[in-house]
């Protein structure tokens, strides 16, 4: 009998000891587990983005002084920091100019510029021919895709675009893709252009034409004209005469003759209330 209880005795102290290095060991690893999720999330931070989706930069290294005319936070591209709101500039080395842009996610609206520069449908003519004449890889290298100010003291979209537009204009116009203040802008008369196109073998007379017949964005069909996308062809294109319109109850025969008889401060105040009517 005695030896009965002492084995049963045995078997409970084995079964305690193994129950309670079981509770040891998962209480260790609870403990332990997230202490090593923020060392994995410490050195992600400390990790430098390179080739991410929006593939611009072979390697981005830190920017230093001579890079840049500005003071600002300039820092390397860091994937945690880029999903920010802030302004990034985009830098081709062969022609020293550059795109000044700013967005609510940086990260985000640089993979847009790729997918578009490499699809040829940029909206920035200047850059999208570059990034075609010597290709992605000068658009790559130090500091040339980077953020020069990035974090929630930028959340406010009017903040961030005066601030773009102060970068620009820190710049000769020959320096940047963007619209420069300093540029001058020739003022036409009010006419339309038609484009007679080709569209992979098939000719259009407008491309109002192409987008009902493809189903294709009419801004996408224009870039891919303008930049010389393979398939698309500009063959002709049709100048239209003027085209007479109605200001605060008045005729005129042109946009210009408005602006000059006092309607609207300029000519692009005008076609902003004018769009697609003949009358504001």
């Amino acid at each position: 009998m005695f030896s009965l209880f002492e084995s049963i005795y045995s078997l409970l102290k084995f079964t305690m000891l193994r129950q309670l290095r079981i509770n040891l060991l998962f209480f260790t690893l609870c403990l332990l587990f997230p202490i090593f999720i923020n060392y994995v999330l410490l050195f992600l931070k400390k990790t430098v983005v390179t080739q991410t989706n929006f593939q611009f930069s072979s390697k981005i290294n830190q920017l230093d002084s001579k890079d840049s005319p500005f003071s600002g936070d300039k820092s390397s591209f860091n994937f945690f920091a880029s999903v920010e709101p802030g302004i990034y500039e985009i830098y081709c080395k062969v022609t020293n100019k550059r795109y000044i842009g700013e967005s609510g996610n940086v990260l985000d609206r640089l993979a847009k510029h790729s997918r578009l520069l490499f699809s040829g449908t940029s909206d920035c003519p200047a850059l999208q021919r570059d990034w075609i004449e010597y290709g992605s890889e000068q658009f790559g290298g130090k500091a040339h895709v980077y953020h020069l100010y990035c974090g929630p003291e930028w959340e406010n979209e009017e903040k961030r675009k005066r601030k773009e537009k102060e970068i620009i204009a820190s710049y000769q116009q020959e320096e940047v893709y963007n619209s420069h203040p300093g540029r001058k802008i020739e003022i036409t008369e009010n006419y339309r252009v038609l484009l007679i196109c080709k569209i992979n073998g098939i000719i259009y007379q407008s491309i109002g034409e192409a987008h009902r017949i493809t189903g294709e964005n009419e801004n996408q069909i224009r870039a891919k004209l303008r930049n010389n996308y393979e398939g698309y062809t500009i063959i002709e294109k049709v100048r239209h005469g003027y085209e007479r319109i109605i200001a605060n109850g008045k005729e005129y025969d042109s946009i210009t003759e408005a602006v000059n008889a006092g309607e609207t401060e300029n000519r692009f105040i005008a076609m902003r209330l004018l769009k697609n009517k003949k009358r504001w």
